[in-house]
């Protein structure tokens, strides 16, 4: 609230800090009058959201990948829960929205409690991304030594396995090495995006990664292949994303985020050495994390405009990132054992009532602070300031 206090060298403004003494009265002598500007009318006030960490879960070794089932499918026993690529462990864990372990049910010896191993005849080797099918809760987990990508359902159950037998092109002399995954979230057919960084033509000119489209089957998916390289010296990508609209965000190493729809870039985020993306899948709000000059994630708008920016050196470094619906944010920390949770944080609203008790030299503020911004009001303490005949 601002007031305009009239003196011997006019106009200045009254900042009155604190939002719980919304009920003042404030006297004023005769040398000068208090004027306050005051809403004639109930009006809420409230500033920008942000994220404040808030939990932190698991104990890892290097954990790379993370994704959170977003699925509002009623059959989904998963729906909420958070998977994490345990890399350093060579498994894939699950737990709940608050941290808690939440164990598969499908039984093998790839299954331990809330740990997934591999698949029921192969163990994983180096585990890198996660992600899920928003339509049913089915999960991808990508390994680059074993060459494959592993489709499991919500159980642990596997599905399906893709590798290089899939036809996906491999160039001259490359292989089928996944790294980075992401589910299509423009349609409920499972589509899945695969990067690829075993292409290779044999000339040593001709490398890079390739993202290749796969149906949720595994079958290779001719019209879906677009590549950052393969033109030799392009920068490897480290992390990608797909928005609802169907543009691509891909991390190029030390370089920047460069948004792509099909195979044409057509705009970069202001970003310093970002090492993951992830999307909001409630208002398509882009996240990164920064590595380098300072660690932390940033935040913009679908038109590409920053808009906040939290986690400042919580972290060490990371690969993995993921938002709930709720616009929770989940970092991997690669340099530690531990998933941070950031979770947004609303502020107090402050509501304003017209003043009574209205005179030459006084009036009662009234107004009240919601202070878990949540809708349930909570009255504001009554506050009287002592008269002051030289204000």
């Amino acid at each position: 609230m601002i007031g305009i206090r009239e003196g011997k060298r006019g106009p200045r403004p009254i900042l009155i800090r604190d939002a719980v003494r919304a009920n003042l009265t404030r006297t004023c002598g005769a040398i000068g009058i208090c004027l306050f500007i005051w809403a004639t009318a109930t009006a809420p006030a409230q500033a920008a959201q942000t994220h404040i960490l808030a939990n932190t879960f698991g104990s890892f070794n290097g954990p790379v990948g993370v994704a959170v089932d977003n699925s509002s499918n009623l059959a989904d026993p998963a729906a909420g829960d958070v998977y994490v690529v345990d890399t350093g462990n060579h498994r894939v864990m699950r737990f709940d929205a608050s941290g808690n372990p939440a164990p598969f049910t499908a039984s093998g010896s790839n299954i331990s409690g809330n740990a997934l191993t591999g698949t029921p005849t192969s163990a994983f080797v180096t585990p890198y991304q996660v992600a899920v099918d928003p339509a049913n809760g089915d999960f991808y987990v990508s390994d680059a030594l074993t060459g494959a990508v592993y489709k499991f359902d919500p159980t642990g159950k596997l599905l399906t396995t893709i590798d290089q037998t899939s036809g996906v092109p491999l160039g001259n002399s490359g292989s089928f090495s996944p790294f980075g995954i992401v589910v299509d979230p423009t349609n409920e057919s499972g589509d899945i995006y695969v990067e690829n960084r075993g292409y290779y033509n044999g000339d040593g000119y001709t490398q890079g990664d390739q993202i290749a489209k796969f149906e949720s089957s595994g079958t290779y998916g001719n019209a879906g292949i677009f590549a950052t390289g393969p033109i030799f010296g392009e920068p490897p990508i480290d992390n990608f994303a797909m928005s609802s609209s169907g543009d691509f965000y891909v991390v190029l190493q030390g370089r920047n985020v460069t948004e792509y729809n099909s195979n044409s870039p057509i705009g970069t985020l202001d970003t310093n050495a970002p090492t993951a993306v992830a999307i909001d899948p409630s208002n398509g709000d882009i996240y990164v994390a920064e590595n380098s000059p300072k660690r932390q994630i940033e935040e913009y708008n679908p038109a590409g405009e920053a808009i906040d920016s939290f986690g400042l050196n919580s972290f060490g470094s990371t690969y993995g990132l993921a938002v709930d619906a709720s616009h929770n944010v989940y970092v991997t920390d690669n340099a530690g054992t531990k998933v941070k949770e950031f979770r947004q944080a609303t502020p107090p609203v402050v509501t304003t009532n017209p003043a009574d008790d209205v005179t030459a030299h006084s009036a009662r503020l009234n107004g009240s602070v919601d202070p878990a911004g949540n809708g349930e009001v909570t009255p504001a303490t009554s506050n009287t300031a002592a008269p002051n005949p030289t204000a």
